[in-house]
């Protein structure tokens, strides 16, 4: 995780070169609170933002399958 001009980013990085494959936009960045660590699980990636937007990301591109909000979707504080 990162963030680039207030926004935070998932960052994808090539393992035998170390260069950048992707950098998808995620939401707000919360600069009070820590980056979380993304997870992967075969070809996806999820990944948590400190405002609690929970996305799913294809691994090979970055293309966002889906996203929810634990505020907006479930009323969460």
């Amino acid at each position: 995780m990162g963030d680039k001009g207030g926004d935070e980013f998932i960052i994808a990085l090539e393992r035998d070169a170390g260069r950048s494959l992707a950098g998808e936009g995620r939401g707000e960045l919360g600069r009070r609170r820590p980056p979380c660590t993304p997870t992967v699980s075969g070809a996806l990636v999820y990944a948590i933002s400190p405002h609690g937007d929970l996305v799913c990301v294809e691994a090979a591109g970055g293309k966002e399958r889906w996203r929810k909000s634990f505020k907006d979707d479930f009323g969460g504080r």
